[in-house]
């Protein structure tokens, strides 16, 4: 099975709440998210956002 760029986004997408914050590789971009706003803010509960950080990150 070959794998495009957005199945791909999509297989991260799925599996960054399986991840602890201390791993993940969109850590910086959540810490970026939490200062422009109050409270929490955990991109890997909102997959919209999560998909959006991982196409610019990584130019997909």
């Amino acid at each position: 099975m070959e794998l495009n760029k957005y199945d791909l986004v999509e297989w991260l997408t799925s599996n960054f709440r399986n991840i602890s914050c201390g791993d993940c590789p969109i850590q910086k971009e959540c810490d970026e998210q939490e200062r422009k706003r109050t409270g929490s803010s955990y991109l890997c509960l909102n997959e919209d956002k999560t998909r959006e950080v991982i196409i610019k990150k990584y130019n997909l």
